[in-house]
């Protein structure tokens, strides 16, 4: 598939293209209108095959500039069940095809079906993306450290990881004058054994903490994010 014909190809049938190639260029004018939304490093994302956007989460808007970033290709958000659920977005979103899974915390049934469901997706081949970095509700804090799930199911499926930062939106509420940045960095091969996971961890950590300290902070600094090693 090439051309025009590839744009959003990852969706079956011309209507549901249609649909998310409508909704893609939406939410990319009405964050660059609203809220300055810009982006870096799209170049990064691969054209084609499954690989995983992996990044932080600051606020619920994450799961719509995301997507409206990433050029060409359409993408499978990863979310938590009460908000795949949750009225409108989440409707809005289970349409464009994201999958939910449920907290580890929530039982040991629903940890094992974490990672089959982030690996389905990859293995069709799509883009997919996880907020594995939860350091949500403390504004201007540093990405947190990256959920293991995240190398189990690039290990599976065997697809790259692109380390990722939403940078900004969780000043939307402020009012205080805030823009929103979305950046990409060089993709990070898939782990070949189990014992490689705890150093991909920090290596996709400090990646993320690089490109989120890249972007100017509208109070001057950013808090750090908890040390893994306290926990």
């Amino acid at each position: 598939m090439t051309g025009a014909d590839r744009r959003f190809g990852e969706h079956e049938g011309p209507a549901a293209r249609f649909v998310y190639e409508k909704s893609h260029r939406f939410f990319n004018k009405l964050g660059s209108f609203a809220f300055g939304l810009s982006a870096g490093g799209v170049e990064n994302i691969p054209e084609e095959g499954g690989a995983i956007l992996a990044l932080n989460h600051l606020h619920f808007s994450d799961v719509l500039w995301v997507p409206a970033v990433v050029p060409d290709r359409a993408v499978v958000v990863i979310g938590r069940r009460e908000k795949v659920y949750m009225p409108v977005i989440g409707a809005y979103l289970r349409w464009m095809g994201a999958k939910a899974i449920d907290r580890p915390k929530e039982g040991e049934r629903a940890s094992r079906d974490v990672i089959p469901t982030m690996v389905e997706p990859l293995e069709a081949g799509r883009l997919e993306v996880i907020y594995g970095s939860p350091n949500t509700r403390t504004p201007g804090i540093k990405p947190g450290f990256p959920t293991r799930g995240i190398f189990e199911a690039a290990e599976r499926a065997q697809v790259p990881i692109v380390p990722g930062v939403v940078v900004g939106s969780d000043r939307l509420g402020s009012f205080r004058g805030a823009e929103v940045t979305v950046k990409f960095a060089p993709a990070m091969p898939y782990p070949q054994h189990r014992r490689e996971h705890r150093e991909m961890q920090y290596h996709l950590w400090g990646t993320q903490t690089e490109l989120f300290e890249s972007v100017p902070s509208v109070d001057g600094h950013y808090a750090d994010a908890p040390n893994p090693e306290s926990r």
